[in-house]
């Protein structure tokens, strides 16, 4: 157990970039020294919200988005928020475009390509930028492995 008390707007916190669970900055602290003995630049800790494994320096109180160390309280903000865009990498070519946010960023909402199911039953003429072109159907295949058996149905996932 961390703490029990309340994050307030005021607290210095550290938000797990994973479970996105929010600590006191002090707390978490405290928690990755009684998971190291030895002193260093680096410490091997969990994550006491999903044990998430890691291996970094201290953490430092930033803005969600980790732009801004020690964002001031700004009544026009959300609190621990640096009120810039986000621009996180989302896994696509296009940054978060919302405003520094705790959390996940939101999915891309742009048009990709076309895309069809493995074996080209099912087609799209578009798909989410950041999903994968081929998926699939669910309807066994009956393509032979790459070894040449071709002992029992195959799905689209397992022959692709």
């Amino acid at each position: 157990m961390i703490c029990l008390n309340k994050v307030k707007p005021s607290h210095h916190i550290w938000s797990c970039d994973q479970c996105w669970a929010v600590f006191h900055l002090k707390c978490i602290k405290s928690w990755i020294q009684r998971c190291n003995s030895a002193g260093g630049l680096e410490f091997d800790w969990a994550c006491p919200g999903c044990r998430y494994h890691r291996v970094e320096r201290m953490p430092e109180y930033t803005c969600y988005c980790k732009k801004v160390p020690e964002p001031e309280l700004n009544p026009h903000w959300l609190a621990h928020s640096c009120g810039e865009v986000c621009e996180k990498d989302r896994g696509c070519p296009h940054p978060c475009p919302e405003l520094c946010h705790p959390g996940p960023c939101a999915r891309c909402t742009a048009v990709g390509g076309p895309g069809s199911c493995h074996c080209g039953r099912e087609q799209t003429a578009t798909t989410r930028c950041g999903d994968p072109k081929q998926w699939s159907c669910g309807a066994a295949c009956g393509q032979a492995l790459s070894c040449g058996t071709n002992l029992r149905p195959l799905w689209h996932s397992v022959c692709a």
